[in-house]
This record gives structure tokens, sequence and C-alpha cells, in this order.
């Protein structure tokens, strides 16, 4: 996203809607995700490269919290 990362944007869209669910997709390692402040501990994340089972449990999981 040209001028935009992901941890902002889904600041802007927490701020309008405060329940909405998060899952953050990336080619990065969890451990240099979390160093770098993208992620908080309540947000999940799916690292790629993942197999279309693997999105649906994520999302299924994030939707039954």
């Amino acid at each position: 996203m040209p001028k935009m990362g992901g941890r902002e944007l889904s600041e802007r869209l927490s701020a309008s809607r405060k329940s909405i669910r998060i899952l953050y997709v990336s080619g990065y390692t969890d451990d240099a995700v979390f160093r770098h402040g993208v992620l908080r501990g309540d947000i999940t994340l799916l690292q790629k490269p993942f197999a279309a089972s693997a999105l649906a449990g994520k999302v299924r999981e994030i939707l039954d919290r």
C-alpha cells in the first residue's frame, strides 16, 4: 500500500470500528514483525506462504473470538 503500512491501516480501522478483527499476513518471520513493532500480542499473524486451509483456519479462529 503506498504511503501507509498495515499497522497504520489497522489502527485507523480499529479507531472507527471497535469490534473489527485483524489478520496480518506477512512474509517476515514472527520475530521480525514483533521486533519492528508491527504487531501487538492480541493480533493474529499468518506467515507466507500458506495453504488455503491455513487461511481458512486463521479466519475461523479470529471469528470465534
